[in-house]
Parts: C-alpha cells; sequence; structure tokens
C-alpha cells in the first residue's frame, strides 16, 4: 500500500490534476475527499467533471490535461483506452472488473488494496486509503455520507455510528443508516443527479468544495433541500403506482416495474428504494425516454448477482451495456430490445432457480 501511496503522490505534487467522478451522492463525496487529500499532497484541482460510466472513455480521450483521477467510475469502462493511453490515470473504484492492467501509465486502487472483501464504497475507499498516511478527519462525515449513498453502510457500522456521536446525532434504527442526519445529507447531494443531472451533480459538488463544515454546506444548500422535497414526493407517488402496475413472477422471486419519462431521474433511487422495501425480490426497474431504455436491477438480499446477471442479459444486445455489484447494477439498451431483454432475465433466473432446486434435492 506504501508503494501504491508514493506513486500517487508523485503525480500530485506541485500539478494541476483534472478528476473525473461520477455523479451520485458516493462520486460526489469522493471528489470532496480527493479533493482534500489532494492539497494535502501539495496538488491542487484544475476542474472537475461529472461523467457516467458510458460517457468515461470519450471523456478521457478527449481531455488535454497529462494527469486525470478517477472516482468511482467503472475500470472496464475505460476499453481500450487502458491499453493505448500515455497519459497519467490514477483510478478509485470499487466495481468489480474484468480487464487486466496493462499499462503502467495507470495505477489503480481497489478495496483489495486495502485489505477489505466486503462491499466499499469509493467513499470508503478513498477516504481509508488516505487516512493510512495523512489526516482526514475533516471529511469524515462526507466518507460516512457516500458510504450510505452507495448502501454499504453496514459494512462500516462502527466509524458510522463513531462518526454520528461526533457530531451530535443519533444512530437510527434502520442498518443502512438512511434514518439518521447523514442519511438526510445523502438525499440532498444525490438530489443534484436526480433532479438536473451532471449539471446538478456539478452545482452541488460546488459548494461542498466550498464548505468545511456540515453546518456551513446546509447553509448553501437551500435550493438542493427543495429539489430533494419534491424529488421525495415524487418517489411516494411512484412507490403507490409499483405495488399496482408491477409485473410479478412470484416464482423467480422478479418483478419488472416500466416508466415512462418521469418527471426527474429517479430511476436508481426508486430501485434502491424498493428493494429495502422488498429485500428478497429481484427489482428491475425499466425507465424509457425517446428511444431508449435505462434498467436498474436491485436485489437486497445478494442471492443473485445482479452484476452477472445483467451482464448475461445484454450479451448480443446490440447498443447495449451494462454492470455494476452483486446487489445493484444497471444497464442501457435502445427502447425496441427491451421486450429482448426482460424475457432473458425470465429466462436467466428459472435456470437460476431449478439449479438450485436441483442442488437442494441432492443434498
Amino acid at each position: 500500500m506504501l508503494d501504491l501511496f508514493e506513486k500517487i503522490k508523485r503525480e500530485l505534487e506541485g500539478k494541476e490534476i483534472v478528476v473525473f467522478y461520477h455523479i451520485d451522492t458516493d462520486g460526489i463525496c469522493s471528489a470532496k475527499i480527493l479533493n482534500v487529500a489532494i492539497k494535502s499532497l501539495g496538488g491542487s484541482v484544475k476542474k472537475f467533471l461529472p461523467c457516467s460510466p458510458e460517457k468515461l472513455s470519450k471523456r478521457l480521450k478527449m481531455e488535454k490535461s497529462n494527469i486525470l483521477f478517477v472516482v468511482d467510475l467503472p475500470f472496464d469502462k475505460l476499453e481500450n483506452e487502458s491499453k493505448t493511453t500515455s497519459k497519467k490515470i490514477v483510478i478509485f473504484d470499487h466495481h468489480p472488473r474484468s480487464n487486466v492492467i496493462d499499462n503502467d501509465n495507470i495505477i489503480l486502487v481497489e478495496p483489495s488494496d486495502i485489505d477489505l472483501d466486503e462491499y466499499c464504497p469509493a467513499s470508503r475507499l478513498v477516504y481509508e486509503f488516505f487516512s493510512k498516511f495523512i489526516n482526514m478527519e475533516i471529511v469524515d462525515w462526507i466518507a460516512c455520507t457516500g458510504t450510505i449513498g452507495d448502501g454499504g453502510a453496514k459494512y462500516w457500522r462502527d466509524f458510522i455510528e463513531k462518526t454520528l456521536k461526533k457530531y451530535n446525532y443519533t444512530t437510527g434504527k434502520d442498518e443502512n443508516f438512511n434514518d439518521t442526519f447523514f442519511g438526510n445529507i445523502d438525499k440532498i447531494i444525490g438530489s443534484g443527479r436526480i433532479y438536473r443531472g451532471e449539471t446538478g451533480a456539478s452545482e452541488i459538488l460546488d459548494v461542498l468544495l466550498k464548505s468545511e463544515t456540515i453546518g456551513e454546506f446546509l447553509s448553501k444548500s437551500k435550493k438542493f433541500i427543495e429539489w430533494k422535497e419534491r424529488i421525495e414526493k415524487n418517489l411516494k407517488e411512484m412507490i403507490l403506482k409499483f405495488d399496482v402496475r408491477k409485473e410479478e413472477y412470484k416464482e423467480i422471486e422478479l418483478c419488472f416495474f416500466e416508466i415512462e419519462n418521469p418527471k426527474y431521474n429517479i430511476g436508481s433511487a426508486l430501485a434502491s428504494m424498493l428493494s429495502y422495501k422488498f429485500p428478497n425480490l429481484t427489482i428491475v426497474l425499466i425507465v424509457e425516454k425517446r428511444n431508449f431504455a435505462t434498467v436498474n436491477l436491485r436485489r437486497y438480499d445478494g442471492k443473485i448477482d445482479l452484476n452477472v446477471l445483467v451482464r448475461e442479459a445484454i450479451r448480443n444486445i446490440p447498443k447495449a451495456s451494462g454492470g455494476g455489484h452483486k446487489q445493484a447494477s444497471g444497464a442501457t439498451m435502445l427502447k425496441g430490445d427491451v421486450k429482448k431483454f426482460k424475457q432473458r432475465i425470465i429466462e436467466l433466473l428459472k435456470n437460476f432457480y431449478l439449479e438450485e432446486s436441483a442442488n437442494k434435492q441432492n443434498q
């Protein structure tokens, strides 16, 4: 780990860095934490660029700066760029990957580098990595918030409880800490992507970068709190619609829910809320806009590896891409391929449950 830190430190000293970050709570919080670390090590950030996984490779090629940092964006999405780039790219990422690093210009930091094999959001990864070498306590609340936002709080319970106590906030009853003060901060920060996409995420990060304390951030977040309240109202309405309009396959513990042209970008947030409510179901939320469809998959109990499921389901579907984690994954595709995708999900899950049943009988 020390060798990895020293490599990163050498790339930072006296340099102006460009940072690409994912636009959800975890990505935004990771960017803020990274900024503190970069400044502490003698570097500075020239600009922060919000980015979705699908656009990462193209945007890295377009960026003229030679030293780039990437947080919370899948290494696999770099495609051929990971083999051919002459730029120095430092990546902090927690997504499962199949690509092999074959380029000395790329430095990749993963949870295994800090001896973690459990689910570890990027906020926790960046915070814990740099905490081994420099004092990062000023952003402990941000690390907790990002981890809560990405569904990894239950794996970092002791630290989050300790940090809540430090700031005189209560723990709550939810193992995911969504009912805590930090859980509320997550909803405020996450409102950026939901309400205004990359622009909203950029606005919130800008305020976060200029705020050293929770109180300072909240004092500048009146607009974002209004976004959050509007989104929460919309989410409650959609959960009620789910109960009426869901397409359920009880024998394989599967529910599809299709939405067309939603008011806000609620797909990921709504899928997560439904998964918390129905932890033993595979939730497949399909949002259709114009000619494309965005899919969010959730399975809170971890029975199905959704990263594997979605990659198999989109195999050989033109212009489809996807991936993620065991309990949360996503995909995009042409609207006309949704029917084929759904059928593949059904077939894959039927095979899974048939195999599970056969294994039980043979035991």
